[in-house]
């Protein structure tokens, strides 16, 4: 009987790894094709993003920087298109801007997603790109001061003198809260250390699962939220379809994408568990011999 248990956790412990891999892609296929969702629950690290925006004043603008590339792109993108949703909702329009050079193109497939769902929505009203600007921290610097002369046209050559929503904003003290949606460096440490840190204006962003850790130190001092990656993005969408505003089910991308990453997640769990338990299986089996 015991060779038979340790006949079984050694197998068990020696399982082949294309075996784990082949699971995890039935198990997210699955869930893909049968549309597998789990509802989030807004956390204390998005609902003051939410209710900020919720209580600025309706024509108060709103910055949102995206400093992350596509390979980023699967778990961030799902936070700036859920504030541009809520935002426009709200009635603030958006600016847009980049500290990397990906970053055009990410703020160009965002813009053409949720804007198509909104008729009404007109460029240079209601949203506007001013696309990449290189120089890092120096464009931040710069922008503190003046908005015109570090940006005399927008991401099309249009200039800003001619664009309405640019009217009232000279500054970044004009916003009323700026966003980084954040993948490295140049990104949010940047936003924080030069516009949070200098300017009494409200600061929050996003970032990676991964890059959490180093973010939340700053929360609620020097960053006002924070969105911890694709589940973070998930959380806000909560707070939208909790909220006063009719919410789409295509609207919901995190909330979407969070099934097939939680089975994968559970997957992966348990074959953790099997491991473990199999190891320690056969050190006591073979202690007793």
């Amino acid at each position: 009987m015991r060779n038979r248990f340790i006949s079984i956790f050694t197998t068990i412990d020696n399982i082949d790894r294309r075996l784990i891999y082949l699971m995890l892609a039935i198990t997210i296929s699955i869930s893909l094709f049968a549309d597998v969702s789990f509802r989030d629950e807004p956390s204390e690290l998005v609902i003051p993003i939410f209710n900020h925006i919720e209580n600025l004043e309706p024509g108060i603008p709103i910055l949102i920087s995206m400093e992350y590339s596509p390979t980023s792109e699967p778990e961030l993108a799902p936070m700036a298109k859920a504030v541009t949703h809520h935002a426009f909702l709200a009635g603030h329009p958006i600016c847009y801007m980049s500290l990397w050079p990906e970053g055009g193109m990410m703020i160009n497939r965002l813009t053409d997603q949720v804007f198509a769902t909104y008729p009404d929505a007109k460029y240079g009203k209601h949203w506007a790109n001013l696309g990449f600007k290189v120089g890092g921290e120096m464009v931040i610097n710069s922008m503190r001061d003046s908005l015109q002369h570090i940006y005399a046209t927008d991401a099309f050559g249009t200039s800003i003198d001619q664009i309405p929503l640019f009217n009232d904003i000279n500054n970044l003290s004009d916003f009323g809260l700026l966003l980084s949606f954040s993948g490295g460096s140049p990104g949010l440490k940047e936003w924080i250390l030069y516009a949070g840190d200098e300017l009494d204006i409200p600061l929050a962003g996003g970032c990676k699962g991964v890059g959490a850790p180093q973010f939340l130190p700053y929360f609620p001092g020097q960053i006002l939220g924070l969105f911890n990656g694709l589940k973070g993005a998930s959380e806000y969408e909560a707070a939208l379809i909790n909220s006063r505003y009719n919410i789409d089910a295509d609207m919901l991308e995190a909330t979407t994408r969070m099934g097939p990453q939680t089975i994968a997640h559970l997957v992966i769990m348990v074959f953790l568990v099997l491991g473990n338990i199999s190891t320690l299986a056969l050190f006591i089996l073979r202690r007793l011999r």
